[in-house]
């Protein structure tokens, strides 16, 4: 579900301003230990549809989220960010766009990861007050 919101947060992204075009073309992101996910975003920036700087992003995000009456009830902070640019010289002319497509960017994830609900499961029961917990799809096995 995770990986579905940061491509929906990519595609929804673009910004443009002062004649510069820019957009997410990659996303990355790991777990990290006390609740924090990092998140890596690649950003092209084009001006007149010629390339002229590739951008990076990098937010930190804590979540202590909980699940209670199967809906997610989110407790995210935008924890650390901060973007890097190649060529370097090219970071006074496209500093402000990187700066516009981070905000958006979290404002996107923020919004969405709101209106995210937990389906229901097979119990008969609701779950009240649980402690949302990150995994790795590859930790999940199904068993007769």
């Amino acid at each position: 579900m995770l990986k579905i919101l940061l491509l929906y947060v990519a595609k929804n992204s673009s910004v443009k301003m002062n004649d510069l075009d820019a957009h997410i073309v990659r996303v990355a992101y790991a777990f990290q230990k006390d609740k924090l996910l990092t998140v890596h975003y690649l950003v092209e920036i084009t001006k007149d549809s010629e390339d002229i700087a590739l951008g990076e992003m990098q937010l930190v995000i804590a979540h202590d989220s909980k699940i209670s009456k199967n809906k997610l009830v989110p407790a995210i902070k935008l924890k650390s960010s901060e973007n890097t640019v190649d060529p370097s010289e090219a970071k006074d002319e496209v500093g402000s766009i990187m700066t516009e497509i981070m905000n958006k960017a979290w404002s996107v994830f923020n919004e969405m990861y709101k209106q995210m609900n937990i389906p229901e499961g097979l119990s008969s029961f609701s779950v009240k007050n649980v402690n949302v917990k990150s995994l790795q799809t590859n930790h999940l096995q199904a068993t007769n």
